[in-house]
């Protein structure tokens, strides 16, 4: 998943970190999508996290889990300029790819 930027987030209401993904697949494919291929990466993989502990935000969305700036995050890391439309269909193009490759393999024969 391309991801443009990153940071823990704490979310005042749950009372708990969230992991913030910045990423052009919720503009490629929609945030429904994104969610999808997100559930299924973490199906495939052994993460520390769970999908729950996870937010997908759009490149034109505010970098926060409530709309507000001004929790400092843990970790942040960022990119200079979010991929073009071409380039953003192309990289969840090679992303669903990915999974299917995983999918396959963990398919006993």
């Amino acid at each position: 998943m391309a991801v443009q930027s990153a940071k823990w987030a704490f979310d005042p209401a749950l009372e708990a970190w969230k992991f913030c993904l910045v990423t052009s697949l919720v503009d490629s494919a929609g945030r429904r999508k994104a969610y999808q291929l997100l559930l299924r990466a973490f199906e495939l993989g052994a993460f520390p996290l769970s999908v729950e502990d996870v937010y997908l935000r759009s490149v034109d969305d505010e970098m926060s889990v409530d709309g507000n700036t001004s929790s400092e995050p843990v970790i942040y890391r960022t990119m200079s300029a979010a991929p073009s439309d071409a380039e953003a269909r192309a990289l969840q193009r090679a992303f669903e790819q990915t999974l299917s490759d995983l999918e396959q393999r963990s398919v006993p024969a």
